[in-house]
Order: C-alpha cells, then structure tokens, then sequence
C-alpha cells in the first residue's frame, strides 16, 4: 500500500471526522413533522451548515498550508513559471589598420657592421650584405590598431603586421638613418648596439662632421626599437 505523508493522513482524518458528524446530524432527524416545530427544524439546519463551514475553514486554513499539492495526493513540487529573458550584447565588428609606429628588429636579426667607401655593411640573419644611399632596408615589423568598424574608435588592442622597409637617407662611419613614416624620427644604426628611434632634424649632417656619406630627402618617420620576430 502507498505511504502517505502526515499530512495526507490529516486530510484523511478531518475529511472522515465530518462525514461522520453530518452522517450523525443526517440520522437524529425527526421525521415526524408533528414533534417539532418549523423554528427548531430551521436552526437545526443553520447549526448543521455552520458546523459543516467551520470544518472546511479549518481544512483549507494555515495549518494544511503546503507548497506541495496534498489535496490531491501528489507529491510534487510547484515550481514557478518565471519566462527569463536572456539580453543579448550587441555584436561589436572590429577591423585591423595599419600605424605609422614600427617595431624595430633586434641586433640578433640585423645590425650595421661597417663603413666602407660610402657603403654600408650589415649582417642580416647571419649573412652580410651591403647598401648604398637609396637602397631599401627591412627595419622591422608595421604595428597594427584594432579599431571599431564605423566609428573608428581604438580598441586598445595592437599587433604586429607587414615588415616595414625604408629608404636609406645617409650612411657615414657613425651611423645609417633609414627613412621611416614618422615625420619625426628615422630609425639609427650604429656599429654594435641596437637600432633606435633618432629625431629626424638632428640627423648628422656629412658637411658638419666631416664624415664621408651622401644624404637624400625624403618624407616623414617613429617608436621605440624592439626585438626582432
């Protein structure tokens, strides 16, 4: 036989307890309209349906008050219909573009070794290799932005890009300057260290020091040297 919770068995009892009171009340009637009047039939009646509300009040009150759905003998929890809206984020479309910064080989991918009769000698991943003024040179890697699609706005996101070569703009025993798209700065070579960022309008000037070299114009170039890739 099924088990039945306490109160299942409650519900049993009080539900048993008043069929057996108005089965009672149903039984004591006198059915001999001559013994009583038509006043005590009337208030057996009234006290008949008040004892039978007072029950139901009882049954249905806070005491039988359960989440569950006892009066009809499921055990099953009721559980809320809640329709949960989930908010979408908006897509956000990026693209990459192109800066003018630069992120500079390091020595170990190329360095300047040294003048000789108006060339300059660079060790290029391990091979030397000589360049004249005007010559293209491979300084390093283009930095790339990540901006938002229509309004342009910077992400905050970089990465590097395409390799970037310059045009070589002087060459003397110093130093080789090679042209950038900065208009503030070239990037410097000099024997033994690594290639730098240089100020644009201090490059040496072969009439004032006296060093053999030829110097060319050309446009604009800019960002601190990194290592190579």
């Amino acid at each position: 036989m099924k088990n039945f919770l306490k109160e299942q068995i409650a519900v049993f009892a009080v539900s048993f307890l008043a069929i057996v009171i108005l089965a009672l009340q149903i039984v004591s009637i006198d059915a001999d309209t001559t013994k009583v009047d038509a006043g005590e039939r009337y208030r057996s009646s009234i006290d008949s349906v008040r004892n039978a509300t007072r029950l139901f009040e009882f049954i249905s009150g806070g005491e039988f008050s359960e989440p569950r759905d006892v009066f009809n003998f499921k055990i099953t929890e009721l559980k809320p219909l809640v329709k949960q809206v989930e908010e979408q984020a908006p897509v956000i479309r990026t693209r990459w573009i192109n800066t003018n910064e630069i992120e500079l080989f390091g020595r170990d991918v190329i360095s300047y070794s040294f003048f000789f009769n108006g060339r300059a000698r660079f060790t290029i991943n391990g091979r030397t290799q000589e360049f004249a003024v005007g010559d293209e040179l491979k300084v390093g890697k283009i930095i790339q932005r990540e901006v938002v699609q229509g309004t342009g706005s910077p992400t905050g996101r970089t990465r590097t890009g395409n390799d970037f070569s310059g045009k070589i703009l002087l060459i003397n025993e110093r130093s080789v300057y090679v042209d950038t798209n900065m208009p503030d700065n070239v990037v410097q070579y000099r024997p033994g260290v690594e290639a730098r960022l240089f100020a644009r309008n201090l490059m040496q000037d072969i009439s004032s020091d006296g060093d053999s070299g030829t110097q060319q114009d050309a446009p604009a170039g800019g960002r601190r040297p990194g290592r190579g890739r």
